[in-house]
């Protein structure tokens, strides 16, 4: 298996998160209606009392990167620090 160097890591997560360098970045994404289940997302991942990640899984093209997205943006308007949101995709 071949390593994978720590730039080219570090561009795709800051390619991945782009708000990182841009918080005023316009995520198009939150001007869609909003998906059924984003407050279901959002009180499992805004739940800060157990320290563990939020995966949002399920078939391809069901919405799971819009709601990722409407979550991140009502974050950034609430003044979360946008570096400290992560995405990993895979």
């Amino acid at each position: 298996m071949d390593a994978i160097a720590r730039p080219d890591i570090k561009k795709r997560i800051e390619r991945d998160n782009p708000w990182w360098s841009n918080p005023a970045a316009t995520i198009v994404e939150a001007s869609y209606d909003p998906r059924v289940y984003l407050p279901f997302f959002k009180a499992l991942a805004a739940y800060l009392e157990v320290q563990r990640a939020a995966v949002l899984f399920g078939p391809r093209r069901v919405g799971k990167t819009v709601i990722i997205k409407q979550f991140i943006s009502e974050l950034i308007s609430q003044r979360i620090n946008p570096k400290s949101i992560l995405v990993c995709k895979h």
